[in-house]
């Protein structure tokens, strides 16, 4: 590097760590755009000198930009540039979070999409610009609004009748719906939005008893963490395939169902209530009389399965099952 450009790269740096305010502000007025980057760019630059360069146009408006990002841009520069021209000088300003009410009321009424998706998800919006975002005539910003937890209850009943599918599912997001939004989003007429809204942890276990009786709903309510052994018992007995097959995948299923479930001349739900945790040992017993081998393993393989039967199963005519065995035992030393 010649030495005239490395003491013009060294000046740079310097102007970019300089906590001099003196300096900073002259260096604000040098005819060399590189040298105004570089106050524009430093940490310790005041306020009032980042608001002489706002106007800098060089470099598609670089300053602007910088500035935009500059934790010690003052109230009156922001707002000057949240009406900037520059769609990503809005937009890096509307992404800030310490905006005050008029500058991000402002950008919330912004013509470019992507700065109201930056309000949408700010971390401080006021009830008033929360309703004006909740009417924006795009779907994405009012899906972006519905997944904030800053969401007020008046704006969250608007969404909860959003005429967007998208808009109803991000409100599924929120941990504060009640039981009667729960059961309308639960009963809407969309159905990823009814299965998402089935798996909400805010549903109780007397609601999910309720919507059990809803076939289509069936399947869903039995993969609930929430739902209760009655209604696991329940659906055991009464469900279809899918719902039998969700009900032996809940880990807090209780064993009356998995040995109701038992009695399905289903392979794959044998399987499945072979690997269950919480399967009893007579159950374990039973199932060994199988001729499936893959049933055997998946029996051996249990943390339920007794030392008892892994004794007997080291004699099995399989060799992968007997090893499995073995090494279960030696596991249990």
């Amino acid at each position: 590097m010649p030495e005239a450009d490395l003491g013009y790269w060294r000046r740079l740096q310097r102007i970019r760590q300089s906590r001099n305010a003196d300096e900073l502000n002259r260096e604000a007025d040098s005819r060399d755009c590189f040298v105004r980057f570089a106050v524009a760019d430093n940490f310790y630059t005041p306020s009032h000198t980042l608001a002489r360069l706002v106007d800098d146009c060089r470099w598609h408006w670089r300053c602007a930009r910088l500035i935009a990002l500059h934790p010690a841009a003052d109230a009156a520069t922001l707002l000057k540039l949240a009406r900037h021209k520059l769609d990503e000088v809005r937009w890096l300003v509307a992404e800030r979070p310490d905006l005050n009410n008029h500058t991000r009321t402002l950008l919330c009424q912004d013509n470019q999409e992507d700065v109201r998706l930056a309000c949408a998800r700010a971390p401080c919006l006021s009830a008033a610009m929360q309703l004006h975002l909740a009417q924006d005539h795009s779907p994405a910003i009012r899906s972006l609004l519905a997944q904030n937890p800053i969401c007020t209850p008046a704006v969250r009943r608007r969404l909860l009748t959003d005429t967007d599918a998208r808009v109803r599912l991000s409100l599924l997001g929120q941990p504060e719906l009640n039981e009667n939004q729960l059961l309308q989003l639960c009963n809407d007429n969309d159905r990823q939005v009814q299965l998402r809204a089935c798996l909400h942890p805010a549903l109780s276990p007397q609601l999910l008893d309720t919507l059990a009786d809803d076939p289509g709903m069936a399947s869903q309510i039995a993969l609930h963490p929430a739902c209760p052994p009655e209604t696991l018992m329940r659906l055991a007995q009464q469900g279809n395939r899918q719902t039998r097959l969700a009900v032996s995948s809940h880990p807090d299923c209780p064993a009356e169902a998995l040995q109701q479930l038992a009695q399905q001349p289903d392979s794959y739900l044998l399987h499945r209530i072979a690997s269950h945790p919480a399967c009893p040992p007579p159950l374990l017993r039973e199932l060994l009389a199988s001729q499936d081998q893959q049933l055997r393993y998946r029996v051996v393989v249990n943390p339920a399965c007794p030392r008892t039967l892994l004794e007997q199963l080291i004699w099995d005519t399989n060799p992968g099952v007997q090893h499995a065995a073995r090494y279960r035992l030696q596991q249990r030393r």
